[in-house]
């Protein structure tokens, strides 16, 4: 069985407590974490090279299947969320503001593109 290749954009406490999970999975592999800065000291160590400050190299990368979106607020998470969506990429958020103000987009776009949110 092919392995689920996942982005992460956001490495914060819920980031790093699911990329924490989602190592234990042999048939799942994060692909790429986006951060704001990818200096800050971190709780967890992650493979070299998978931190990224660019959020588009998760979104545009045809390797990845699904992005964990984590960083909360309506933008520049829903301009992420929206390209991702529109290269076929699947969506996990944990964001109640872009829900609620962008929610019928996002599940319109998302059944557009033949996704699950």
């Amino acid at each position: 069985m092919a392995k689920i290749k996942i982005g992460i954009i956001g490495f914060g406490t819920v980031g790093t407590g699911v990329y924490k999970s989602l190592r234990d999975f042999d048939d799942v592999e994060v692909v790429k974490i986006a951060v704001k800065n990818i200096n800050k000291p971190r709780s967890v160590e992650v493979p070299q090279g998978i931190m990224t400050d660019n959020p588009y190299e998760l979104v545009n990368n045809p390797d990845i299947d699904v992005v964990v979106e984590l960083m909360g607020g309506v933008e520049p998470a829903w301009s992420y969320i929206e390209t991702a969506l529109k290269n076929h990429k699947h969506i996990v958020t944990a964001n109640k503001e872009l829900l609620a103000k962008k929610g019928e987009e996002l599940f319109n776009l998302s059944e557009e593109n033949n996704c699950v949110v």
